[in-house]
């Protein structure tokens, strides 16, 4: 059985509409008006593989570099699992941060998803979205979003306590890819970055530009290194 469907949207103003959320693909696709480049967590990488910067080609950077890969307890009939990403607790969350601003994302997904946005130019909370799915598909339901404005980096938060994950995440075409010492992803690297990377030193996240496990002087060299270039 089909549980009802709600869709539940609030914004920065308690009661101010902030979008549109979808559990159709096909209308989601319509609406956003593009075919979306696909990332596949299920058939991409390798089990229990750390994800980070291996998407910054395709224009997305992973903030809390405690994610990874890993097998869904669902399977079906014929005993095959699904991958997903096994995301950090607590809480169930995950951090995106985009080349560019966008309006449209999706994702495939166990649960009802809240999507946290946060504006390209201030990084400030600008609106909320959950988009509570029906039963259907059960653990590989599709939740898309468009956004009334746009947006580069989002949160996404878990709506299954204990089982939160990622199959597939949907995004806009012809997105720039991320250098890997832009960390702020605005398309240079400058100063902002370096404030970035010494607020983050010590530590282990998207400023380790040399893949050593935190973030130290050789990677501040590398990134002031690119930024005189």
């Amino acid at each position: 059985m089909t549980s009802a469907l709600a869709i539940i949207l609030c914004g920065a103003v308690a009661g101010t509409p902030f979008g549109e959320g979808f559990t159709d693909q096909a209308k989601w696709i319509d609406a956003a008006g593009f075919s979306p480049v696909t990332l596949d967590f299920v058939t991409e990488g390798g089990l229990y593989e750390a994800v980070n910067e291996q998407y910054l080609p395709l224009a997305v950077r992973f903030m809390d570099w405690n994610d990874a890969q890993g097998f869904s307890s669902s399977c079906d009939d014929g005993g095959g699992c699904r991958g997903w990403f096994s995301l950090s607790e607590p809480p169930l969350s995950i951090r995106l941060r985009f080349s560019a601003p966008i309006t449209a994302l999706a994702i495939r997904v166990n649960g009802s998803p809240n999507f946290v946005l946060y504006s390209e130019e201030t990084n400030e909370e600008i609106g909320v979205q959950v988009v509570s799915l029906p039963v259907i598909d059960g653990w590989n339901s599709f939740a898309g979003i468009i956004a009334d404005e746009p947006f580069q980096e989002i949160v996404y938060i878990s709506g299954v306590a204990g089982n939160g994950q990622i199959n597939d995440l949907y995004i806009p075409p012809g997105l720039p890819p991320i250098k890997p010492a832009d960390l702020n992803c605005d398309g240079t690297v400058d100063a902002e970055d370096l404030g970035e990377i010494l607020a983050a030193y010590f530590t282990r996240g998207p400023g380790d530009l040399d893949g050593n496990l935190f973030v130290d002087g050789s990677d501040v060299a590398l990134l002031i290194a690119e930024w005189l270039k």
